[in-house]
């Protein structure tokens, strides 16, 4: 019984990858022509033309042009975003490019951003960060310097920050209702005696006809 190894097979897998990279990039290559030129500007597909070429170049020769000795991009990172990223290229190449018989609706438009936008993440990936110890802290703990505990600690003191604003402008509101009815109390107080006084002499007078009824 022959045992493979895992070299052999993760170069296997490797290969596998890079082979649908290059079917979805052949896609792309074939069917960019037929893309509205009313939709997208020449820079677009001349963009799309560029990556699809470094692309190819890096699936040859694993490393991108002109940086031989640069940091190496995961074909697996590649992989993910070309053939399986909202679908992938070629079906997002397809939406775009398929004959219809009205213009693009925000669908069509949104595909279009994604199609290079996938494009773009794969041609620039950038290594992960080395693991800290100290990331193991909770995102409340000051030490914790991972770029999701800083965002958490700064949303929430974002968050504590708003309260604080909203609190002092309730108690500013309250303040001010507060000054104003005492400003008011007299003359509210003289209405209303004014009213029952009103209220009195009309009652008087529907009980005095009442009488003479």
């Amino acid at each position: 019984m022959t045992v493979v190894s895992a070299k052999v097979k993760r170069d296997t897998r490797e290969r596998e990858m890079i082979e649908d990279i290059r079917r979805h990039l052949a896609f792309l290559t074939k069917y960019i022509i037929t893309i509205p030129d009313e939709q997208v500007s020449d820079d677009y597909k001349s963009n799309l033309k560029e990556m699809t070429s470094r692309l190819r170049f890096y699936c040859s020769h694993g490393y991108w042009d002109g940086d031989e000795d640069g940091p190496k991009t995961p074909i697996s990172h590649i992989f993910n975003m070309i053939c399986k990223k909202n679908g992938g290229v070629a079906k997002l190449t397809g939406i775009i490019a398929g004959p219809r018989l009205e213009g693009w609706t925000r669908f069509e438009r949104q595909t279009k951003d994604m199609l290079s936008a996938g494009l773009i993440r794969a041609t620039t990936w950038v290594p992960p960060p080395v693991f800290q110890p100290q990331w193991l802290l909770p995102k409340s703990d000051p030490r914790n310097d991972h770029p999701g505990a800083l965002n958490y600690r700064a949303r929430k003191e974002e968050f504590a920050e708003q309260s604080r604003k909203m609190k002092h402008a309730r108690e500013q509101a309250k303040s001010k209702k507060k000054k104003r009815l005492e400003k008011e109390a007299p003359e509210r107080l003289k209405v209303k005696t004014q009213q029952r006084k009103d209220r009195k002499k009309h009652f008087d007078k529907q009980n005095k006809l009442r009488g003479k009824k």
